[in-house]
């Protein structure tokens, strides 16, 4: 995989650094503070108890020998006492401006998804949202653990250097090449072996996570069909292959890991051994060359964490790419401009669609609809109809034709699909764990008691409603009230209906509803509706509230 098409992927989400760029230094610095007050702190103390010994040896022989225990000592203590303050703060400032950032993100990326199309393809939306959550989550690996340690490790690599100095200058050279060498391996290298293997365990982690939702899904009919069992097996098998991929990344995650420790245990033999020659010479004192050894100790603390961060770089990549494809627009060119206004009026004129990689879903379809003419569209599963429901509401945008809306949207807020006049009822119901008001509230916050009980009328629902002991306060979905496919069906068209919406669209609005309770609600919505646009879609004429223009769709 090239590295400009990895940039690509990452480069909108390097975008939002830019206003946290001061809380990003301040955190790197105190990074990069820790490190250092690590690498005094076991550098001081090396040559501290080294001078120790030698003048304890000396003065045991009957040679004179001074030793100032005191500066040491307070230096020892204030480089401890600074990485214990510096990690605090460190941690502290680094994860409150990841938090930052994937609130940021999570605002950036959600807002772009209400100004695009609805990708037909996603999953069902609150998987959507639980993978896209995720998704956003798993790049603060980005930012904190990839892009600022990586840095310190590189500022580490030139104070290895400036260490080898203090013997001779061959040795910062071997120190320099060494752990340049060193962050290449552990970074670049490993990121590049690991990138496949990751991103195959991303992807089959997603699909084995909807293979699980789908058969808790259809967990009733397995069981009465008796295949939970084979399922269970098929979905252990998946499982286990994750960890093919997971295994070999975990291998050269673990390589790149005992890599740091030889480099470290190599670069301290450069030293020993080069440094042995200078104390020979008397170029370097022997606590001189303890500090110098057990300084690069410290030094191998900053290559630590990269090996696994950069082993699940591709994890990283895989995000990016995923929550790109869901905020960037996927179906329309930008240029061109499929959209109009006219008060009153919602008209497709030569509509053409097709998703990626499909024939034709719509083509060259139009038609108009206004309070004085109402249209229905029918046709066999799979002829458009609920596309032609997402291009009439806003949901999509057609790759040919105009669409006239019957409101102009606020400039303010362009979220596609918000205040573009259509009040629009999908195929799938979707009912909240609230009470009854507050479900059709949704529809309607400002709605009187009186145009509730209204439209509750109108779907043959108040009946039903006036008998439960809690009325309108009754909750439904999750554990409470349990309602009826058909119950269900009708509390989703009321909230339809509430909308103040000069344009309603229904896709197919009486699925679980029985035949005589159809008819009645079709002889009350004329009325409901007067002065009001109606676009209703279903599979056969039979199935339609009275319009007056039918069309059908894939003839």
């Amino acid at each position: 995989m090239k590295d400009g098409w990895i940039m690509r992927e990452l480069w909108p989400w390097l975008q939002p650094l830019k206003p946290h760029t001061g809380r990003l230094l301040l955190g790197a610095v105190l990074m990069m503070t820790t490190l250092l007050a690590g690498i005094g702190l076991l550098g001081l103390s090396g040559w501290f108890l080294t001078s120790a010994a030698v003048t304890g040896a000396l003065l045991a022989q009957g040679i004179q020998a001074t030793l100032n225990i005191y500066t040491p000592g307070g230096g020892i203590r204030f480089f401890a006492l600074a990485r214990t303050v510096s990690r605090y703060f460190e941690r502290v400032v680094n994860h409150d401006t990841v938090l930052r950032l994937l609130a940021d993100l999570r605002t950036l990326l959600f807002t772009a998804i209400t100004r695009y199309p609805i990708n037909a393809a996603a999953t069902h939306s609150s998987r959507r949202l639980s993978r896209l959550t995720h998704d956003i989550d798993a790049l603060d690996n980005l930012y904190l653990r990839l892009a600022a340690p990586a840095a310190v490790a590189l500022v580490t690599t030139l104070i290895a250097a400036g260490l080898g100095l203090l013997i001779s200058t061959a040795t910062a050279v071997l120190l320099l090449c060494l752990f340049a060498a060193l962050l290449v391996c552990v970074t670049v290298l490993l990121a590049r072996i690991n990138l496949k293997y990751t991103q195959q365990r991303i992807d089959r982690i997603e699909e084995l996570r909807l293979d699980i939702i789908s058969t808790l899904d259809a967990h009733k009919e397995l069981a009465a069909a008796g295949l939970m069992t084979s399922r269970g097996r098929m979905l252990l098998r998946d499982d286990a292959g994750i960890m093919a991929p997971q295994l070999r990344a975990d291998r050269n995650t673990a390589v790149a890991q005992g890599l740091v420790t030889a480099a470290v245990q190599v670069a301290m033999i450069i030293v020993l051994i080069n440094g042995l020659f200078a104390v020979q010479s008397g170029q370097l004192s022997g606590p001189a060359l303890v500090l110098v050894i057990l300084a690069l100790l410290g030094v191998g603390e900053a290559y630590t964490a990269l090996p696994p961060a950069f082993g699940a770089w591709g994890a990283t990549v895989g995000s990016a790419r995923r929550l790109n494809r869901e905020s960037g627009p996927q179906l329309a060119p930008d240029k061109v401009d499929t959209t109009h206004f006219q008060a009153g009026t919602l008209e497709l004129t030569n509509i053409g669609f097709h998703y990626p990689g499909q024939p034709p879903t719509v083509t060259g379809l139009s038609f108009s609809a206004n309070e004085q003419h109402s249209i229905g569209l029918v046709g066999r599963s799979g002829a458009g109809k609920s596309t032609v429901a997402r291009i009439a509401a806003g949901l999509l945008k057609p790759q040919s034709g105009v669409v006239t809306f019957p409101v102009t949207p606020d400039p303010g807020n362009l979220a596609v699909g918000i205040n573009l006049g259509v009040s629009y009822l999908a195929q799938r119901t979707q009912l909240f764990n609230m009470t009854l008001l507050d479900n059709l509230l949704i529809g309607d916050a400002g709605a009187s008691a009186e145009k509730i009980w209204k439209v509750l009328e109108a779907v043959e629902l108040a009946g039903t409603v006036n008998r439960w002991s809690d009325g309108l306060l009754t909750w439904i979905g999750g554990n409470d009230h349990q309602l009826s496919g058909g119950e269900a069906r009708r509390v989703a068209l009321a909230r339809a209906l509430l909308a103040d919406a000069p344009v309603i669209i229904l896709d197919e609005p009486f699925t679980g509803v029985d035949t005589n309770t159809a008819n009645r609600i079709k002889q009350r919505l004329p009325g409901y509706l007067a002065q009001r646009t109606l676009i209703a879609l279903a599979h056969d004429e039979e199935a339609l509230p009275r319009v007056d223009q039918v069309i059908t769709l894939g003839t």
